[in-house]
């Protein structure tokens, strides 16, 4: 009589699962057999594409902890794009897994799934964001104190990267959308309309719904419109009666940067300066919502645009000022102000908070390694001193004149 030997047909995958489980060991894993914990990555693109990809092509092994023998599972550690399209592949498909005996701290470990998303495809900036603000809770748990250096270091980062990005930690849900979604990378439009969403909520919607139509929203509106908030003057760029209501769709919710290049946006950064641009329309509609834990958020920088200065009219007859406009520069053209027309922008890091404010250039110390910043504390303005490795420029501009 012929033994039934088809119950046996998986004894080599049961073998490899208990015994194989070794540094170097290169694996065929059934996607079910993979334990998904909290990944940096939090929106997925192109899984379709990638599915079919990993049908016809030799795919790169995702990396995976030890087995766990209380629930027969192994960790994943890197590669949940991957693994996500080999779901999609369907039932019978397997994926290559090296398993990675090391044991790292959890900061560690977030530090390497960081460099590992952002070497691959590319994070947004709020992905990023969100993955700095857990890096630095966990070197904290760990005894580190988690400042920007240390978090520099992790990361293989410049400290004026990691200080852009984790500034985009606290956005609210629809401006980080803007970012998330490719409508905008511009740090002083970004940071005038979270101003305004303070101020005016109901205009901060109304901006936002600007920004995402078809003419865009320019940073000198977003400037003008702030201005008014706080009680300036209205400008020729402020509608006198609402013009549109919020859309009925949602944007997508906060995910969690921006890089230090400074010659503008690189991949998922932010802009710190160039010319005047409107944000368009130009992310990916076909971007995903996935699974996982609720975003987190943080205190972060309070933000302040420019602080203009007025100029005394000198007729008999008052009359009301009026903005000149500044000559518009081509990148690599060049203009010799006034140093009392200079606005030097900075984002200013401590242990507590971060926040942006302007350097006073006309106020020095008794010790050449501080400088004074204004910055806005709530509805206040204030002055402080703040060491100059604490002080990063954002942006330099020459300031609007009155007649």
């Amino acid at each position: 009589m012929a033994r039934d030997l088809t119950r046996l047909k998986g004894l080599s995958s049961v073998n490899a699962l208990t015994e194989g489980a070794q540094q170097g060991t290169v694996l065929e894993l059934d996607p079910s057999q993979i334990r998904v914990e909290k990944q940096v990555r939090k929106k997925f693109r192109n899984i379709e594409e990638l599915a079919r990809s990993m049908k016809e092509e030799q795919q790169s092994p995702i990396i995976v902890s030890p087995l766990d023998k209380n629930t027969n599972t192994y960790l994943l550690q890197k590669g949940e794009r991957r693994l996500r399209a080999a779901i999609l592949n369907g039932e019978g498909f397997k994926i290559k897994a090296i398993v990675d005996p090391t044991v790292r701290s959890k900061s560690k470990s977030t530090a390497s799934q960081l460099a590992e998303n952002i070497q691959r495809e590319p994070l947004t900036p709020i992905e990023v964001a969100i993955a700095l603000v857990d890096l630095r809770e966990q070197m904290k748990e760990e005894g580190k104190k988690g400042t920007g250096r240390e978090l520099a270091e992790y990361c293989s980062k410049p400290e004026s990267w990691v200080s852009k990005h984790l500034a985009l930690a606290d956005l609210p849900d629809e401006l980080a959308a803007l970012i998330d979604d490719e409508i905008t990378s511009d740090s002083e439009l970004i940071q005038s309309l979270a101003k305004i969403c303070e101020l005016k909520p109901d205009l901060y919607l109304q901006l936002i719904d600007k920004a995402r139509s078809e003419g865009g929203l320019s940073r000198s509106e977003a400037r003008d419109h702030l201005k008014a908030a706080r009680g300036g003057p209205a400008t020729k760029n402020q509608p006198m009666t609402p013009t549109a209501s919020p859309k009925d769709d949602p944007p997508a919710p906060v995910q969690s940067g921006s890089n230090g290049d400074p010659s503008g946006a690189g991949q998922g950064g932010i802009e710190t300066s160039g010319p005047d641009q409107k944000c368009k329309v130009g992310g990916d509609p076909a971007n995903e919502k996935v699974d996982g834990a609720s975003p987190q958020k943080i205190p972060h920088a309070e933000t302040s645009g420019s602080v203009p200065g007025a100029a005394q009219a000198e007729t008999t007859t008052p009359q009301p000022a009026t903005r000149q406009p500044v000559k518009k520069l081509g990148k690599n053209e060049v203009l010799e102000i006034p140093a009392e027309q200079m606005v030097m922008q900075v984002r200013v890091s401590t242990d507590k908070k971060q926040f942006t404010g302007e350097l006073l250039l006309n106020v020095v110390c008794g010790n050449p390694n501080k400088g004074m910043v204004s910055y806005l504390d709530g509805s206040k303005q204030q002055k402080g001193l703040f060491d100059l490795d604490q002080i990063e420029i954002i942006t330099l501009a020459q300031l609007a004149s009155g007649d």
